[in-house]
């Protein structure tokens, strides 16, 4: 009978009289270690010892029984496991025994069975590290797992991750991963999506972590599969993401992929700098990159997209005029039908990074721009260009020219609202005031707006309100997850998981369950709530994807440049992530920051102080010292920091050396402190 992972049902029988009764003669009294049973439970480990001389009895259907009979106590007591069944507690001292007769036992469902079991009494008794839970869960039934608890789930999950790491190259994984799909089906069945969403994404948990990750990373790059090893140098661009290392070990290993002639390896070793050296201006990346553009006439269009897009990482921000000729040089030799494809959407992106933020800079590139393209693929660089440019500027006037693009009716085929929309947010999302302007203005485009546009408005709302899920914002996106335009759906199920992002937000958490029922059969939208869940979660709540920092006075170049090619996307979700670029995902591991206050001393030491942590409160042109927090409580470092949230230290002792309490902060002791006691 074919079996169905998803199938993860709980369903069982009423506990049943056990088949096999103890006799009168078995009957024992109680000795000084069976004191403290009840008559019941007395009786229940009488019936289990019986039941494990039944189990290796030589007649074949006596065997069955007993072990339908253990298996039945054991699922009947699993249903609620607050401690460990009492069924598994008395079978604790015959664990060794039915190990042993499960080896002398001949193939057969009875055998299947005894595995079953050994695999529940393996999650007490084995040896750390062992895994024996997992390696008997294999050798076993492969039925359903719910039945025997979600404890039992549980630890398997904790096994299958560990064996994952461990399992060498090329080894089939078959097996696994139809158990992962029992898991992971089970945990979402019963309102445990972190659980889910861990066994479904370990290729990040090596975040910043470059030797061990490195060294998990490097048997994948011996795989005959050039997919597998286009993950792994992707592997190494994750694990040195924003990350300083003095071997420089990215650039070593990454360099050597970069000229090979399959098209996925090369772009996964492209993309493997990008997110390595984003932000560091390295030349040497250039160099190795340079020939693609200028050189390289049969390189593809995946190809050269991504290394624009990594060229506009490395150097956002600096306005290198010799990275731009190389970028609009590979733009003019494409071709209009190439242009007109929706991956070459992210070449004008990888040039406006260039001068994120720049304001002015950008308007002789962008009319330079301009004048190689027909009208349609001309506004949309430029509307790119601009909102690049004038990003977190508050700029009131390219807040309305952004606003009047919108407003126009639109030829079909029209792609350049998609980068206007994103444009509104990109231009007002560092000023509260502003943010709440734009919020406004988008609110009345789903309403009024054409297609487009409609399907970019979700996308741009969470870009403003990102890792912070206010309640209005949350409001509008929880009606258009339900829009009948896919795409809108879509959109705005991802943009749920962008403001709710490692906040576990208990309202988000709650929608995103409902959606995963209500979108079942969809296996689109199905995807897009997974991702969702995966970001509210994200880091189990101890990170976040705001690109601002010093109380929303800066923010991250390179967080923002990381999400905004996500963004881009996003804008057509099913040709590029839905289709077979779902790894621009990744580019969000640029915006992944611990939301953490941590102080340390003048060495580097780890030093908690108690400090206040409330809301922040304007205070400037206000006389005297008022207060520049409300609400606070007081906690000792370190300390999580939500969305809004502002700290200050609670004792004299210690003096900053950072005007903002965020992130890690240098504390050192006050020379004209004097303890009162």
């Amino acid at each position: 009978m074919t079996l169905d992972p998803n199938d993860a049902g709980d369903k069982m029988p009423a506990r049943e009289e056990a088949s096999v009764k103890v006799p009168a003669k078995y009957h024992k009294k109680k000795d000084k270690k069976d004191e403290y049973l009840s008559e019941e439970d007395f009786e229940l480990k009488q019936q289990l010892e019986l039941y494990v001389e039944h189990v290796q009895d030589a007649d074949l259907s006596l065997q069955t029984r007993a072990l339908e009979s253990i298996r039945q106590e054991i699922q009947t007591a699993t249903r609620s496991m607050a401690s460990v069944p009492k069924p598994v507690k008395f079978l604790r001292p015959h664990y060794g025994t039915l190990k042993s007769h499960y080896e002398k036992m001949s193939d057969s469902d009875a055998k299947e069975l005894m595995a079953d079991i050994l695999s529940v009494l393996a999650m007490t008794m084995s040896a750390e590290g062992e895994r024996e839970s997992l390696k008997y869960r294999l050798l076993g039934s492969y039925g359903d797992i719910g039945p025997w608890g979600h404890e039992y789930v549980r630890n398997l999950a904790v096994e299958l991750a560990q064996e994952y790491l461990q399992i060498e190259v090329d080894t089939p994984i078959n097996d696994l991963m139809y158990l992962k799909r029992q898991i992971v089906a089970f945990h979402m069945k019963h309102n445990a999506e972190p659980e889910a969403v861990d066994l479904l994404i370990e290729g990040m948990i090596m975040l910043w972590d470059v030797e061990i990750g490195l060294a998990q990373i490097d048997k994948y790059f011996h795989s005959t599969d050039t997919h597998v090893v286009a993950g792994a140098l992707l592997a190494v661009g994750i694990v040195n993401c924003n990350v300083k290392n003095k071997r420089d070990p990215a650039l070593a290993i990454l360099t050597e992929y970069v000229v090979k002639e399959e098209p996925c390896i090369r772009v996964g070793a492209i993309i493997g700098l990008g997110l390595a050296y984003a932000g560091s201006q390295r030349y040497q990346v250039f160099e190795q990159l340079r020939p693609i553009l200028e050189e390289d006439t049969n390189a593809s269009l995946d190809v050269i997209a991504f290394t624009v897009i990594t060229l506009g990482l490395v150097f956002v921000g600096s306005c290198k005029e010799d990275i731009a000729r190389a970028i609009r040089f590979s733009l003019k030799n494409r071709s209009e039908s190439e242009l007109g494809e929706p991956l070459a959407r992210l070449l004008p992106l990888g040039l406006g990074l260039l001068y994120l933020g720049k304001q002015d800079i950008v308007g002789d590139v962008a009319a330079e721009v301009s004048r190689t393209f027909s009208e349609k693929i001309k506004r949309h660089c430029d509307m790119t260009l601009l909102s690049c440019a004038y990003a977190g500027t508050g700029n009131i006037n390219r807040f309305r020219d952004f606003a009047g693009e919108c407003a126009e009716d639109l030829e079909k085929g029209e792609t350049y609202p998609g980068p206007a929309v994103l444009g509104i947010a990109m231009v007002e999302m560092t000023k509260e005031l502003e943010v709440e302007r734009a919020l406004r203005a988008l609110k009345h485009f789903p309403e009024y707006g054409q297609r487009n546009i409609r399907r970019a408005v979700p996308l741009a709302m969470g870009l403003l309100r990102i890792s912070n899920p206010k309640v209005n914002v949350t409001n509008t996106l929880s009606r258009l997850i339900h829009d009948s335009d896919t795409e809108v759906a879509m959109a705005a199920i991802i943009s749920l998981g962008l403001i709710g992002a490692g906040t576990n937000n208990a309202r988000i958490v709650g929608m995103l369950h409902d959606l995963s029922s209500y979108y079942y059969k969809e296996s689109d939208l199905l995807f897009c709530v997974r991702i969702a869940q995966g970001l509210v979660n994200l880091g189990k709540g101890l990170l976040t994807l705001s690109p601002y920092h010093s109380e929303r006075f800066l923010f991250s170049q390179t967080a923002l440049a990381g999400l905004l090619v996500t963004l881009h996307a996003c804008l057509d979700m099913k040709a590029l992530i839905l289709g077979e670029y779902h790894y621009l995902l990744y580019f969000l591991s640029l915006a992944m920051m611990p939301r953490m206050l941590m102080t340390v001393d003048e060495n580097l030491k780890p030093l908690s102080v108690p400090v206040r942590v409330g809301q922040a409160v304007h205070v400037a042109y206000q006389p005297g010292r008022p207060k520049a927090i409300i609400g606070f409580r007081t906690y000792s470092t370190p300390v999580l920091l939500s969305a809004g949230d502002k700290a200050e230290l609670a004792t004299d002792k210690y003096i900053p050396l950072s005007p903002f309490l965020e992130g890690f902060v240098i504390l050192k002791e006050n020379p004209e402190y004097k303890d009162d006691h």
